[in-house]
């Protein structure tokens, strides 16, 4: 029985020494399995997480581009029409920069309320100022020249050339652009047209350019009538007669009120602008416009280098 025994303890000891696994072997298994499975199991959790992350962010990364995109369009489209943008406001501003002469948006001046003026548009420039109204034979070509560079530079119209002009009970009421003011009648307006001696061409437009230059050839004369220095009071006739005394191209751009606008130039750095102006040739003056004078009844081009004394508007 001892023997049994003893044999039986024997072959337990041999299978446990053979790696036969009993028992507790089982649980070590199993447990180790659960463990390897959990490994397993949090890994792929983990990787999922990341996964998802991952996703997550480009979401996010694709809707900060979507919302920035018009906003980087906008940008793009005024960063390309901006060159084109200041190319159209420059043609603008040099279209109307000229001068005031080019007011297209004026309507034609009612005939009702200004009998003494043409229909020409406020800043309009004559149609012909070198034949639309000609010099005569009295010595006032310095007015005509001074009136015919305003109308260039401000329009025939009186309305564009004088600060105001206002139609009274018995005539105008008008206001220089240097803030001197005058009165004119009607009478005074006719008689100025009738003594100043001037000619105008056949045309319709020459006709109406004829009126406009009357209404500020008896402005010029009031106001030189105005400004006698002396004892006692001048009439109208007086200066009228004080306009044809071939009076020099300042005073009679003074007496038009554009003292303020008119600087001393040379005819050279005149012709060089293409300004509007006058200019002294001999002992005529004559209006200056582009490189050409207005010879007292026939346009024509002085040598480049004439030196004669020459006002120009500004």
């Amino acid at each position: 029985m001892i023997s049994g025994y003893l044999g039986n303890r024997s072959m337990g000891s041999k299978d446990h020494s053979n790696g036969l696994e009993g028992p507790s072997s089982k649980r070590h298994e199993v447990s180790a399995g659960l463990q390897e499975t959990q490994v397993f199991k949090h890994s792929g959790q983990r990787a999922v997480a990341q996964d998802s992350d991952t996703q997550a962010s480009v979401k996010s990364l694709f809707s900060t581009l979507n919302a920035l995109m018009p906003a980087l369009e906008r940008l793009l489209q005024n960063k390309t029409q901006r060159p084109e943008q200041t190319t159209v406001k420059k043609t603008l501003i040099d279209k109307f920069a000229i001068n005031d002469s080019k007011q297209s948006l004026q309507s034609p001046v009612d005939s009702h309320q200004y009998p003494a003026l043409s229909k020409k548009k406020k800043g309009e420039r004559p149609t012909d100022v070198w034949a639309g109204v000609m010099y005569g034979t009295k010595n006032n070509e310095p007015a005509l020249s001074a009136i015919k560079a305003a109308m260039m530079k401000y329009g025939q119209s009186p309305l564009g050339v004088f600060s105001s002009v206002v139609r009274s009970d018995s005539g105008y009421k008008v206001v220089m652009r240097d803030g001197f003011e005058l009165h004119l009648t009607l009478k005074e307006i006719a008689r100025a047209k009738v003594f100043s001696g001037f000619q105008h061409g056949p045309n319709p437009e020459d006709g109406g350019m004829y009126k406009d230059v009357a209404f500020m050839y008896a402005a010029s004369a009031k106001r030189a009538q105005l400004e006698h220095v002396g004892g006692t009071p001048k009439s109208f006739m007086d200066g009228l007669n004080t306009l044809c005394s071939n009076q020099d191209p300042a005073t009679s751009l003074k007496q038009l009120g554009l003292e303020g606008v008119m600087r001393l130039t040379t005819w050279p750095a005149l012709l060089q602008s293409g300004g509007i102006g006058v200019v002294k040739i001999g002992g005529n003056t004559n209006f200056a416009f582009e490189g050409m004078v207005d010879g007292c009844t026939t346009k024509q081009r002085l040598p480049d280098n004439h030196r004669g004394v020459t006002y120009e508007l500004i």
